[in-house]
């Protein structure tokens, strides 16, 4: 994964293999991230489904299973995820 920096009210994380701890208003900048997201066809998808991933080890036990909550509960709503290719990127999270 290329290394990424993005600054969040001041607060630079670094983005790359190592392990790091995010903020609270990076967590609820995935979720929103997140939840526009689910079931677009949109090329962002594969991009919050990596950021979402490369931030799993931040999560508390809950909001992982939140997340797969609401992607199987979009999925029973709406029998889709977007297009094929979105449909997989969601079922990464769904299997981590």
């Amino acid at each position: 994964m290329p290394l990424r920096l993005i600054e969040i009210l001041g607060n630079v994380i670094n983005f790359g293999t190592m392990k790091y701890k995010i903020t609270k208003d990076y967590e609820l900048l995935l979720m929103m991230a997140f939840r526009y997201a689910l079931g677009r066809r949109t090329y962002v998808v594969s991009y919050i489904v990596d950021e979402l991933l490369a931030n799993w080890h931040n999560f508390s036990a809950e909001r992982r299973e939140q997340l797969k909550r609401e992607i199987r509960e979009h999925k029973k709503l709406f029998g889709n995820l977007g297009h094929d290719m979105d449909e997989q990127q969601w079922n990464k999270i769904l299997k981590a």
